[in-house]
């Protein structure tokens, strides 16, 4: 096997999009990403992008932008090999040049890179959060909610912002408070972000990751003192339903499994089980 990396998004995805769209709701996460970056450029990012092959067979694809490392691979025999050609690549040609202190993805494939990640730094890897990809074809209404759903405007912004700063401490990546300002003045623009008003906002929602027949709904919020009412259940109803409206197969969403409350919500709408992701930090010693 040998590694292979790429400076351009749009010649990455060429070589991938084929293996990722076998499974596009498990491989929404880099479908997603690597669409944004042929669509919009890079920017001031520099990404990293690797694929792992075996002659001309694609046995795993790395992709990361700011955040997490994601990695992506089919369940196979070979699925240890590829990680172990990832690992090696990642500490013979990036150490020092590339902070990789975290991964994810399905739970096979981060598991056989953390494995390979162990043995060849002796460090340690943590679970920072285990989550389960979830798809709908087809909303379930929910019973009746106070209020209605509506697009965020500019006026939304300051709330927008703290409420996803918020968003991002509790979903324990955290962001700081001027990239939560950067991120919704992109949903704003982008015309992606929504919320559910009772009087007054009480919850929020954003659709993310378009891919050819799909798209995530993200940034789920609704703040301590308006939870338990049932305007989270109305909002990604509401958005799903607008979604499908528009033209889209399927939604798709991560949850975090440590909050049986959004699992439940979810699944009551229509939502159902895929697979497990989970992201793992990764320590050298």
């Amino acid at each position: 096997m040998k590694a292979i990396a790429y400076k351009s998004p749009r010649e990455f995805l060429s070589l991938v999009e084929n293996f990722l769209m076998q499974d596009e709701v498990v491989n929404n996460l880099p479908l997603g990403i690597l669409k944004r970056l042929v669509d919009q450029g890079t920017g001031d990012t520099e990404p990293l992008m690797v694929a792992i092959k075996d002659g001309e067979t694609l046995r795993m694809c790395l992709l990361k932008t700011t955040s997490h490392l994601v990695v992506s691979a089919p369940k196979d025999q070979y699925l240890a090999d590829a990680a172990d050609k990832a690992v090696d690549y990642i500490l013979t040609h990036l150490a020092g040049k590339v902070k990789i202190d975290s991964v994810i993805g399905q739970l096979d494939t981060a598991d056989a890179f953390a494995d390979s990640w162990q043995r060849r730094t002796d460090g340690r890897v943590s679970v920072e959060m285990q989550q389960r990809i979830y798809r709908l074809d087809k909303v379930n209404p929910p019973p009746p909610c106070p209020g209605q759903m509506r697009q965020a405007e500019e006026k939304d912004f300051e709330l927008a912002a703290q409420w996803i700063y918020d968003f991002s401490t509790e979903a324990v990546e955290s962001i700081t408070h001027g990239q939560a300002r950067e991120l919704a003045r992109r949903h704003l623009r982008e015309k992606s972000l929504f919320i559910w008003q009772d009087k007054q906002p009480v919850t929020m929602a954003a659709s993310v990751r378009p891919s050819a027949n799909g798209i995530v709904i993200n940034l789920v919020y609704t703040p301590p003192e308006h939870r338990k009412r049932g305007y989270a259940t109305a909002c990604v109803a509401a958005l799903t339903q607008h979604l499908l409206d528009k033209g889209y197969k399927f939604c798709s969403l991560y949850t975090d499994l440590a909050n049986p409350t959004s699992n439940s919500i979810y699944m009551k709408i229509g939502y159902y089980p895929v697979t497990d992701s989970i992201v793992y930090r990764l320590h050298k010693n």
